[in-house]
C-alpha cells in the first residue's frame, strides 16, 4: 500500500511539473507568436510614419515584451525551470516567418537602445545585451552600429561570437592570407577574388581583417588598398583606417588620399551627402596639417564651395584659421567674393608684393577704401604713405592724386585719419613729371624702332649669317675681344671654325642650321613658319622641293620658288580675278 501511494504521488508530481511545463512552453509560444505578431504589424506602422502619435503604445509595449524575454532568457521569470532552453527550442522549431518577426523586433529594440543610454554606459550595457540575445540578433548590423558609434570593445566582444557562424568564411579568408605569404596568391587576386565577395555575404569580414589586410598591401599596394576601403564604405568608416594607419604605419598621406578618394566616391550618390560632408570637412582637417603645397587643399575647399549650400563654409574657414592656412583662406574669400577679408589678411601680413599684385587686379574705388581702413586700424603695420605708394604702382601718379582727393578726403574721418605729410604731395608731383618725361622719351624709342624695322634690307643674306658679319665688322678686333667673339660663335651656333685665325663658316656641317625664311623686300615684322603647306604643291616650305628656295609675299603668302611660275603671290592673283567677275 505505501509503495503504492509513493508511485501515486510520484506520478501526480510529474503530471504536475509536465502541467508547469506546458504552460511555460504555451506562455512562450503565445510571446513569439501572437505577441510578436502584433508588436510587428505596429513595428511597421512606426517605420513608415516614424511618429509615436499614430502607434503611441508601440514602445511601452516593445520594451514590456523584451523585458520579458530578457527575464526568460536569464532564468529569471520560472523558478527552478530551465526557460531559456524551452525558449531556444520553441524559437527554433517555429517558421522562418516567426522567426523573421521576432529577429527584426529585437534588432529594433537593440539599437533603439543606442539612443537611450548615456554614452559613458552605454558601450558596456550594449555588450550584456548582445551577449543575452545574440541568438535573436544579426550580429553583422550589430557590428556595423557598433562601428558607427565608435564602439571597439563592443566590435571585438561581438566578433567573437560570429567567429562561429562565419567560421568557414574567416578560415578561408586565413588560408588566403597565407597563400599571399606563400607567394602561390597576388595582393590583386586576392582582393578581388576573395575578400570582395566574401564581404558581400559578410560585410563585417573587411573590418575583422583590415589591419592584416593594411600590413599585407601597404605600402606598395597602396592604390589597390584605397579603392577596396573606399568601395566598403560605410562597412568600414574613416575612423578605421586611421586608426590602422596611426598604429602600423605613420602614413598621413595614405589617409589623405583615402579620404579624398572616398570623397569623390560619395559624390557620385547623392543619397549619401551627409556622409561625403563629413569625409569632406575630415579631408580638410588633414590636408591643413599636411598638404605642404596647398594645391590638394584648395581643390577640397573648391569642393565645399561648389556643394551648392549643401556644406557650411564657415566650418571650412574655422579649419583654415585653425591650422593658420592662410593661402588656404585667401583662396576661400576669393571664390566667396569677401574682398574686405581678402585685403584685411594681407594688410596683416605685410606682404606689399601681394597687396600691390592683388590690388592691380582689384583697383576699384571700394577697394581702395577697405585698404585705407584696414591702414587705419592696423596698429603701425600699415600707413598711408605705404598705401599711397601701392597707388602708385598700381594707378601711376595722376589717378594716385584723384583717388587721394575721392577717397581719402570723404571716407576717412577726422579722429582716425592719418594726415598725408605735405611733402608726399611734392613728391607725388615731382613723380608725375618724371613719368611725362618718360611717356615722351618712350614714344620716340618706339618711332626710332618702328622706321627700322619698316625699313627695307639692302641683302638677300640670312638674317642669321647678317647678324654674325655685323656683330664682327664692329667689334674692337682686340686679340681679346676677338677670342671670345669666336668662341661664343663656335660654342652658340656650332657651325663656326677656326681657319688660320679667322672666322669660317661651315656650310658642310653635319647639324643643319636654323631655318629662318625671310625675303629682303618683306618688312621683319612679317614671320612665316617652316612648317606651313606650300598653297602651289601643299607640302611644308621646309621640304626640299627643286631645291630650298622660297618666296615670301608681303601679303604673308610663302612658296616654294620652284613651284612658282610667276613673281607674284597665285592666291591674291587668283581672288583678285574672281573679284573683278
Amino acid at each position: 500500500m505505501e509503495r503504492q501511494a509513493l508511485e501515486e504521488r510520484k506520478r501526480t508530481e510529474q503530471k504536475r511539473i509536465e502541467n508547469i511545463k506546458n504552460e511555460r512552453k504555451s506562455f512562450i509560444h503565445q510571446l513569439i507568436t501572437k505577441s510578436a505578431d502584433l508588436l510587428f504589424e505596429q513595428l511597421s506602422d512606426y517605420l513608415i510614419t516614424r511618429d509615436c502619435m499614430f502607434t503611441p503604445t508601440f514602445i511601452p509595449d516593445l520594451n514590456s515584451w523584451m523585458d520579458q524575454l530578457i527575464k526568460i532568457i536569464n532564468n529569471e521569470m520560472f523558478q527552478s525551470f530551465d526557460s531559456r532552453q524551452l525558449l531556444l527550442q520553441e524559437y527554433s522549431n517555429s517558421p522562418n516567418e516567426v522567426k523573421s518577426h521576432v529577429g527584426q523586433l529585437v534588432q529594433f529594440w537593440w539599437e533603439n537602445e543606442f539612443d537611450q543610454e548615456d554614452e559613458n554606459q552605454l558601450e558596456e550595457k550594449i555588450i550584456q545585451l548582445t551577449n543575452t540575445l545574440h541568438s535573436f540578433l544579426n550580429l553583422s548590423d550589430c557590428i556595423l552600429k557598433c562601428n558607427a558609434h565608435k564602439m571597439q570593445n563592443a566590435m571585438e566582444f561581438i566578433f567573437t561570437l560570429e567567429s562561429k557562424i562565419n567560421s568557414k568564411s574567416i578560415s578561408k579568408i586565413e588560408a588566403s592570407l597565407n597563400s599571399i605569404k606563400s607567394g602561390e596568391l597576388s595582393i590583386d587576386q586576392f582582393i578581388n577574388h576573395v575578400m570582395i565577395p566574401s564581404s558581400a555575404i559578410h560585410p563585417t569580414l573587411s573590418l575583422r581583417f583590415l589591419t592584416k589586410l593594411f600590413q599585407i598591401c601597404a605600402p606598395k599596394n597602396s592604390n589597390l588598398l584605397i579603392e577596396y576601403c573606399s568601395d566598403q564604405f560605410p562597412h568600414i568608416r574613416e575612423w578605421n583606417v586611421k586608426n590602422v594607419i596611426d598604429s602600423h604605419f605613420k602614413d598621413f598621406d595614405l589617409y589623405t588620399n583615402y579620404l579624398i578618394t572616398l570623397y569623390y566616391k560619395l559624390k557620385k550618390n547623392k543619397n549619401q551627402d551627409s556622409n561625403r560632408f563629413l569625409i569632406l570637412a575630415e579631408s580638410l582637417q588633414e590636408l591643413s596639417i599636411s598638404d605642404e603645397n596647398g594645391i590638394r587643399l584648395n581643390q577640397m575647399i573648391f569642393e565645399s564651395f561648389e556643394s551648392n549650400g549643401g556644406f557650411d563654409l564657415s566650418i571650412v574657414e574655422s579649419i583654415l584659421k585653425q591650422h593658420k592656412q592662410s593661402n588656404g583662406l585667401l583662396y576661400l574669400y576669393e571664390l566667396m567674393n569677401r574682398d574686405d577679408q581678402i585685403i584685411e589678411m594681407l594688410t596683416s601680413t605685410r606682404n606689399l608684393d601681394l597687396l600691390t599684385k592683388y590690388m592691380n587686379s582689384h583697383s576699384q574705388m571700394e577697394h581702395w577704401k577697405s585698404l585705407i581702413k584696414c591702414c587705419n586700424g592696423s596698429n603701425g603695420d600699415l600707413n598711408i604713405e605705404h598705401v599711397i605708394c601701392i597707388m602708385c604702382k598700381v594707378l601711376g601718379t595722376s589717378d594716385t592724386l584723384k583717388m587721394i582727393h575721392d577717397v581719402m578726403e570723404f571716407e576717412l574721418d577726422s579722429e582716425s585719419n592719418q594726415n598725408v605729410n605735405v611733402s608726399i604731395y611734392r613728391k607725388l608731383l615731382e613723380l608725375s613729371q618724371n613719368e611725362s618725361e618718360q611717356c615722351k622719351l618712350r614714344h620716340e624709342l618706339l618711332e626710332t624702332y618702328d622706321s627700322y624695322m619698316w625699313s627695307e634690307r639692302d641683302l638677300n643674306v640670312g638674317p642669321q649669317i647678317r647678324s654674325l658679319m655685323n656683330l664682327y665688322r664692329n667689334c674692337n678686333h682686340n686679340q681679346d675681344s676677338e677670342k671670345q667673339l669666336i668662341f661664343d660663335l663656335i660654342e652658340n651656333l656650332k657651325i663656326c671654325k677656326l681657319d688660320d685665325g679667322h672666322v669660317k663658316v661651315d656650310f658642310e656641317q653635319e647639324e643643319p642650321l636654323p631655318v629662318f625664311y625671310e625675303d629682303y623686300n618683306v618688312h621683319w615684322g612679317l614671320e612665316v613658319k617652316c612648317s606651313v603647306p606650300c598653297p602651289v604643291c601643299k607640302m611644308n616650305l621646309d621640304e626640299n622641293v627643286g631645291g630650298q628656295d622660297v618666296i615670301v609675299f608681303k601679303c604673308g603668302h610663302a612658296y616654294h620658288q620652284y613651284c612658282l611660275s610667276l613673281d607674284a603671290c597665285a592666291v591674291c592673283y587668283r581672288e583678285n580675278l574672281l573679284n573683278k567677275k
